[in-house]
């Protein structure tokens, strides 16, 4: 989104940092232990005739879109959640570098069944 279009449709900002090295409890306990963060980084880039197959309503393409399989583990199997955390970014490299305007993006996310 450009800064433009963020100061037009947003008035209030609110930042969290959230990573690898926030990993401490802000009140730990002798039955809870230290988070753990795995982080990983995968790369990939639209291709027109290759892997730019579009948005889900480009139903014949879109499986050419880059793809990535994740997997999210309970970080504590000790209450009954079954849920852990997942932080994706998506950004577009060197628009402004290269002049241009920044295209439409967005992802999708899928449950994979066992």
């Amino acid at each position: 989104m450009a800064f433009p279009d963020f100061r037009h449709y947003f008035t209030r900002l609110e930042l969290c940092h959230l990573g690898p090295e926030s990993d401490t409890l802000s009140s730990p306990s002798p039955n809870r232990t230290k988070r753990r963060w795995e982080m990983a980084k995968h790369e990939g880039e639209w291709l027109r005739n290759a892997t730019a197959g579009g948005c889900r309503n480009f139903i014949d393409t879109f499986h050419l879109n880059p793809q990535f399989h994740v997997h999210v583990e309970d970080p504590d199997e000790s209450d009954d959640e079954h849920m852990g955390t997942l932080i994706i970014g998506l950004m577009q490299k060197d628009m402004r570098e290269q002049r241009r305007e920044p295209y439409v993006i967005g992802y999708s996310i899928y449950k994979v069944m066992k």
